[in-house]
């Protein structure tokens, strides 16, 4: 844990909107991330074999799952 003490008001402001920023990034960077695998096509059985489609799918859900719940 970082150390505030003796630290302004203005350093602590400064602190603190640095990190805001790097949240809104992540933010976007996540919503990016669930938007490309929103969009991702549908797998379907005549490109791959049922375990590949099982797979693929599977993780296909997890990502989502994982970037949903880092959105929040």
């Amino acid at each position: 844990m970082r150390d505030f003490t003796g630290l302004s008001p203005s350093d602590l402001e400064a602190i603190i909107e640095e990190q805001d920023q790097e949240l809104e990034t992540l933010k976007a960077q996540l919503q990016k991330a669930r938007d490309v695998a929103y969009e991702a096509p549908e797998l379907n059985m005549s490109n791959y074999s049922h375990e590949d489609v099982d797979k693929l799918n599977n993780g296909m859900i997890e990502v989502f799952d994982i970037l949903e719940n880092g959105i929040q």
